[in-house]
């Protein structure tokens, strides 16, 4: 099984929505329950839409328990402030594929932690996995690479500072 690093807020967000889960599941059992089970389901649209709802809810936490089940939170390299790692926020100067400058802080995590993070304005989350990504990782301030975007086109990168995300505390 390969494990994938994630921030521990990420983990936070990941048991908060499991135990929400938990909650709903036991409010459907409590419906259920009530209604009992004394013929076929769809003959009874309310039972129906109940377990329906119950196999929805059981997915759901499925899936969420695989993605904790295969995270791991990162902390490792957050003490080291010299080269770009999971976790870090980076100033950096990027030229995107249509010559265009701006100076952005951006935080390098894994795709769970762009899903359960990205809603911050204040701090965009770029998945390790990503061309940008890709090309921040493992460089030191005052680097620069280049990364390919979307269409193809090649943009630059240029390292000005690194620092912890919040998101890692």
């Amino acid at each position: 099984m390969e494990f994938l690093k994630i921030f521990s807020s990420t983990e936070r967000a990941i048991k908060a929505q499991l135990s929400d889960l938990d909650k709903k599941l036991a409010e459907n059992s409590r419906e259920l329950g009530k209604l009992g089970h004394d013929g076929d389901m769809i003959d009874d649209p309310f039972m129906f839409q109940l377990h329906e709802e119950r196999n929805q809810l059981l997915k759901q936490k499925g899936e969420l328990g695989s993605s904790l089940s295969c995270g791991v939170v990162t902390s490792e390299t957050l003490n080291r402030q010299d080269t770009v790692s999971l976790g870090h926020r980076v100033k950096v100067d990027v030229t995107y594929p249509n010559n265009e400058t701006e100076i952005i802080d951006i935080t390098l995590g894994s795709k769970f932690d762009q899903k359960y993070h990205n809603k911050d304005e204040d701090e965009q989350i770029v998945s390790n996995d990503s061309p940008l990504g890709k090309a921040l990782f493992g460089k030191k301030i005052g680097d620069e690479a280049e990364y390919e975007g979307g269409d193809g086109k090649k943009g630059k990168i240029k390292v000005l500072g690194i620092l912890t995300s919040r998101f890692t505390k």
